[in-house]
């Protein structure tokens, strides 16, 4: 069970090309029926049988390497995860998604969050060969209230014990974490 963050790698080679234009499409990972749109140049991750995601280009060419000599094919960098011990919000690239205790909390190399259901992740994912044996100790804080967007840009969203969680909403990633009132936390670059 993974209650901690964890490396993980994703199984395979991923096909994925530029999009020519701006693109309305469903987030169908959580199938709460989100609608996204992507913009010209951003990725679309194709996984079969109709199925695709777009990822931001930026966010994409940090998270996949090409394979050398296939066109249009990509490995995936590893990732953090964790499983989730109870329901609550997570901001995430797309918003602000409800997921629910047993799914799967997903940090990318920016520091990108994204839920996906066990099955769903346990499908795509394998435990990095590198994993050290002890857990991380950082957890993401619960999220107590309503996001309020300052005049900076940045989105603050308060969690348990007085913590709060700072994201930037032009790159769309968390940039701070503070846990509890205290004046200790986590920045993320």
């Amino acid at each position: 069970m993974m209650l901690e963050n964890q490396n993980y790698v994703k199984r395979g080679v991923t096909s994925a090309k530029a999009l020519d234009g701006p693109l309305v499409w469903e987030d169908k990972f959580k199938g709460d029926g989100t609608m996204v749109t992507s913009d010209q140049g951003d990725m679309r991750v194709d996984e079969g049988g109709g199925n695709f995601y777009v990822v931001d280009k930026e966010t994409f060419h940090l998270t996949y390497e090409p394979v050398p000599g296939s066109e249009g094919q990509y490995v995936k960098r590893p990732v953090r995860a964790r499983m989730l011990t109870e329901d609550q919000s997570v901001m995430t690239n797309s918003g602000l998604k409800n997921a629910q205790a047993g799914d799967i909390l997903v940090t990318g190399v920016k520091g990108e969050s994204y839920v996906m259901t066990k099955a769903k992740f346990d499908e795509l994912y394998d435990r990095a060969a590198d994993q050290p044996d002890r857990s991380e100790a950082f957890t993401m804080p619960k999220i107590t209230g309503e996001a309020v967007v300052q005049k900076d840009g940045t989105t603050v969203i308060p969690t348990e014990g007085g913590g709060r969680i700072v994201f930037d909403e032009k790159n769309k990633r968390p940039i701070h974490i503070r846990q509890g009132r205290k004046r200790t936390g986590r920045t993320l670059s």
